[in-house]
């Protein structure tokens, strides 16, 4: 049974983690995901989302469905334990109680017990782990057939020396006969998110699209921009206006969100080969409808909030045009915040960017030793070694323009005291200037 068959089946949504209590109905792009989430063929699947997307809820329903349909050892990691607190009270021991098929298997449901612990539920069958990821001790000591994490961009970056979490949360499932690995979440920084260095890595990148309810051409959602000739549109800054420019130049007609939900069913999931995902057959298909075989490493992108109910396109212009006023006056946390957790993109931080040939152009040329016309003070920086030291010294001069007078290694041992009285003939050294006066040292950093 596909997961998104079991989840209409059985999973429920229960009141203090969902908006509207009752029976779990899919929205259309979530069928997908969902079956790939249970794809045993699909070893890593790998989501990158905005906010109001449903990501948890399908993630709670996987999480059911392996251990209630397949039996399957699996651990969650959440950034940090108070994180992993709050998703099991607020979240997973909620989804136990509601979804009923677990009640058969769990026989400490509802019980103070050593089986049912915020971070360890045994199950008949298997066992969930549920941990923050904050140390290396965390990803120990546990062997699993499904590890996920969720909002990995939130997680740090190097557990104790050790690697990234998402590679560590991998380690686990080595051995397993069907291992699974889920990282979904909302993209941070551009050039240092994981969750993009995760989609990079994929055999597949799959977006939904939906065809325009004008010319029926199949596109991906796009928030466009103004200078794009497609994407979400307003006019004269008002929100109410918002609407959907289909990407076909020779339609170029504007769809509204209630037009789109007339034909949000319609979309389907498709990779940049053209390949794509059968709701219906639940099977894979190349472009010419021919079944082929689920990727291993799958990529879910571009699922962001325009394609949500949860909110409304004008909504989401308003977030656009208050961020982007904050932005001209300096202040870019609004718009960070809006390209991330509404368009599900990462954000590239502002900075200047120099390449290899801009900055030789740069270079001087003057003698070492001697220090140029324009320098006044002289700094010098020591980094201890085990077995040497090494100083450069630098000049500063007005404007804190900076130049490298000299460059020295002194081969010592810094665990006997005598072999500190190396440096003082060069931390008392004087330096000719280009004037002919002498400079010496005035500050040493060691």
């Amino acid at each position: 049974m596909p997961l998104s068959v079991w989840a209409e089946n059985y999973f429920y949504l229960s009141a203090e983690s969902s908006y509207t209590e009752g029976k779990w109905v899919a929205y259309p792009y979530q069928r997908g995901v969902l079956d790939m989430f249970g794809n045993d063929d699909i070893e890593d699947i790998d989501v990158r989302k905005s906010a109001r997307t449903g990501y948890t809820k399908m993630l709670l329903a996987a999480l059911a469905y392996f251990t209630v349909f397949k039996k399957r050892n699996q651990a969650i990691w959440q950034p940090t334990d108070s994180d992993a607190k709050e998703f099991v009270e607020t979240e997973y021991n909620t989804m136990l109680r509601d979804c009923t098929p677990i009640k058969k298997i769990f026989p400490a449901l509802g019980k103070k017990h050593s089986h049912n612990t915020n971070s360890y539920k045994k199950f008949i069958g298997c066992v969930t782990y549920i941990k923050g990821a904050a140390t290396a001790r965390s990803f120990r000591r546990i062997s699993i057939d499904v590890a996920a994490t969720d909002e990995t961009d939130s997680f740090d970056k190097d557990i104790d020396g050790e690697g990234s979490p998402r590679k560590l949360a991998k380690k686990r499932t080595e051995g397993a006969t069907f291992p699974k690995r889920i990282n979904g979440s909302t993209p941070k920084i551009k050039y240092i998110s994981e969750i993009d260095a995760a989609i990079e890595e994929a055999d597949s990148v799959f977006t939904y699209r939906v065809p325009c309810p004008h010319c029926r051409k199949r596109q991906a959602l796009e928030f466009g921009g103004k200078d794009k000739n497609y994407g979400l549109k307003f006019t004269n800054n008002d929100p109410d206006t918002a609407a959907y420019l289909c990407i076909d130049v020779d339609c170029a007609a504007l769809f509204t969100q209630a037009e789109y939900l007339t034909i949000w069913g319609k979309g389907r999931w498709e990779d940049q080969h053209g390949n794509w995902y059968c709701d219906e057959t639940h099977k894979f298909m190349d472009y010419a409808g021919a079944i082929i075989r689920a990727p291993k490493h799958v990529g879910i992108d571009n699922l962001w909030a325009i394609y949500s109910p949860q909110t409304t396109w004008s909504q989401i212009i308003k977030e656009f045009l208050a961020a982007t006023k904050k932005a001209t006056h300096g202040d870019l946390s609004d718009l960070k915040t809006f390209i991330n957790t509404t368009l599900g993109q990462s954000f590239e931080e502002t900075s200047e960017k120099t390449d290899a040939s801009d900055l030789e152009k740069q270079a001087e040329d003057y003698p070492l030793r001697i220090i140029p016309m324009g320098g006044l003070i002289i700094f010098v920086g020591v980094d201890v070694q085990k077995d040497r030291f090494e100083l450069v010294f630098w000049v500063f001069g007005r404007g804190e323009e900076m130049w490298v007078v000299d460059y020295v290694v002194i081969e010592a041992n810094p665990a006997i005291e005598s072999e500190w009285k190396k440096l003082d003939p060069y931390l008392l050294h004087n330096y000719r200037h280009a004037s002919g006066t002498l400079l010496s040292v005035e500050r040493a950093g060691i």
